[in-house]
């Protein structure tokens, strides 16, 4: 049994992670400088709380999925040695 994600699933949370995440920032920047981006108006549409609640969540949300998707799994030999759980080869 292989631990965590596979290769590709990895790579896609990864880039979807860092696509929110980077969302959540551009957003941040540019409430904080004045700046009125059409896209991002949604954000505040509901209220300035509201705006800094969603910018919170896409940046978390958008940093675990990134977080997630580059985390290694590894297996720990008896000697006490680390070894990446997809080249590790599983007993029969």
């Amino acid at each position: 049994m292989e631990l965590g994600f596979p290769k590709l699933q990895r790579r896609w949370l990864t880039s979807i992670g860092g696509f929110i995440a980077t969302l959540g920032l551009l957003s941040t920047f540019a409430h904080m400088t004045g700046i009125d981006a059409r896209v991002l108006g949604w954000i505040d549409a509901r209220g300035r709380a509201t705006g800094w609640l969603i910018r919170a969540v896409l940046l978390v949300v958008g940093g675990t999925l990134y977080a997630i998707g580059k985390w290694q799994p590894v297996r720990i030999l008896p000697g006490g040695e680390k070894q990446p759980a997809e080249a590790a080869v599983s007993p029969p």
